[in-house]
């Protein structure tokens, strides 16, 4: 793509309107977007004030998430002039520290929260950080939270998976309910594989997308502690599985390899099941679609500060996800997800 002298100049005013220390180009290099691009939900509904206010917030954030923070901080300060908001790229684990320590009114995590980060956090108030998810992870983007996926050897015969089958296969707690699963063949398998045992392959803890597939998949339950573990996050998974004709794994989009093949996952049983594509993640269908969170410090029953929830509700409209379109990394919000975020701090 070819860029002009303005935009060159728009762009270096940009980053000029912001102290050295927190221009995100310094932290982490601003992928090239995927030529796979999600839309706008037209109904997203719009940012209207409820007023105008006047304030002062500090975010912290993980160090992927900058360049979009920018856009919102940016794109906020045109309609509410009066609040002032700072952010310091720290990471994820930092982030959540410093909304534990109350340093900061907002941690913006790609990520679900640490166990640690959370037990810190109630060891401290005596209740949950509150998560408001403000837009979807990246399709296949190495290191922007993308999409998770199950995969097999590329000669197994299955082709699909129930997150019960999954939970009695990977999980020590089986919450899900599922009879156990020894072999291949009782998940239908036939063949030869049919009377061979099931490897299930993960990352050892911790790590965010073992976190994700522990919380949404195992149903907030452990994994089993006889399981073939991985060092080096979620690279060598698809490596593995391909030189292993009963190996299953989960893995991340981005690092899935040759000799692999998705399995299609229903949530349900009864199904249905999905496939693994670029429409199904952008139209929120895919299961293990990722999202990203503003973590806040709300005691239940209490109200949200006007000018955070102010904030929070610029992000999640029509206006806040449209900086995530121009941004093109990460996945917006459609209308419904949006209203279930604002709910949250209402």
């Amino acid at each position: 793509m070819r860029i002009t002298p303005v935009a060159l100049a728009l762009a270096l005013v940009a980053s000029w309107s912001l102290p050295r220390a927190v221009r995100a180009d310094a932290y982490h290099p601003h992928p090239t977007p995927d030529a796979l691009q999600p839309t706008l939900d037209a109904s997203l509904p719009s940012y209207e004030p409820s007023g105008q206010y006047t304030g002062q917030l500090k975010a912290v954030t993980s160090q992927t998430i900058e360049f979009v923070l920018r856009r919102w901080i940016e794109a906020f300060k045109q309609v509410q002039p009066g609040i002032k908001i700072t952010f310091e790229p720290s990471g994820g684990e930092p982030a959540a520290n410093s909304l534990n320590s109350g340093k900061a009114d907002i941690g913006i995590i790609t990520r679900e929260m640490s166990p640690q980060g959370l037990q810190a956090f109630v060891r401290t108030y005596g209740y949950s950080p509150l998560p408001v998810p403000i837009c979807g992870g990246s399709f296949r983007q190495k290191s922007y939270s993308d999409a998770m996926t199950f995969i097999v050897n590329k000669d197994n015969p299955l082709d699909k998976i129930t997150y019960a089958e999954l939970d009695v296969i990977f999980s020590a707690d089986h919450k899900r309910g599922h009879p156990p699963l020894a072999n291949w063949g009782d998940l239908g398998v036939t063949g030869p594989l049919a009377d061979k045992p099931i490897h299930p392959w993960t990352i050892k803890a911790w790590d965010g997308f073992e976190e994700f597939i522990r919380q949404q998949v195992l149903a907030g339950g452990e994994f089993r502690p006889a399981i073939y573990q991985t060092d080096d996050g979620t690279r060598p998974l698809s490596a593995e599985v391909a030189n292993d004709p009963c190996a299953i794994s989960l893995d991340s989009l981005a690092w899935v390899g040759p000799g692999v093949k998705h399995l299609k996952i229903a949530v349900d049983p009864k199904g249905p099941y999905h496939e693994l594509t670029a429409e199904e993640v952008f139209n929120w269908k895919w299961p293990l679609a990722r999202k990203l969170y503003a973590y806040i410090n709300r005691e239940p029953g209490t109200e949200v500060k006007p000018a955070l929830k102010e904030f929070l509700r610029f992000i999640i409209s029509k206006e806040g996800q449209q900086c995530v379109i121009d941004d093109k990394i990460y996945v917006p919000l459609n209308a419904e997800m949006s209203r279930k975020s604002e709910a949250l701090i209402r």
